[in-house]
C-alpha cells in the first residue's frame, strides 16, 4: 500500500491532511518564509535555503523573492535556471 505522500508524487489522487504531508508544508512554508526575508543581497543564505528546499538543483539558478510553494522537494532547476 501507498503512502499518501508516495501517491501525490506520483500523480494519483491523496489525502492532503495526512499528518506527514502537513509537516512537509509546514517545513516547506518556514524555509519559504525565511528565504523571502532574507536581504536580497546575501546570495549565499538564499542559495542554501533553496537547497534545503528544493528537490533537485542542477547548476546556478536565482529564484527572485518572493517566491511560494506547496512542498518543495517535488521543484528541479538545471542549470542557469531564472525566475522573477
Amino acid at each position: 500500500m501507498m503512502t499518501e505522500k508516495e501517491k501525490s508524487l506520483q500523480g494519483y489522487m491523496y489525502n492532503p491532511m495526512e499528518e506527514g504531508l502537513v509537516q512537509d508544508r509546514k517545513i516547506a512554508k518556514d524555509l519559504y518564509f525565511e528565504y523571502n526575508h532574507t536581504l536580497p543581497s546575501n546570495y549565499e543564505k538564499r542559495t542554501d535555503i533553496m537547497k534545503k528546499l528544493l528537490g533537485e538543483i542542477k547548476g546556478n539558478f536565482l529564484i527572485e523573492q518572493p517566491f511560494y510553494c506547496t512542498y518543495g522537494y517535488n521543484i528541479s532547476v538545471g542549470n542557469n535556471f531564472f525566475r522573477i
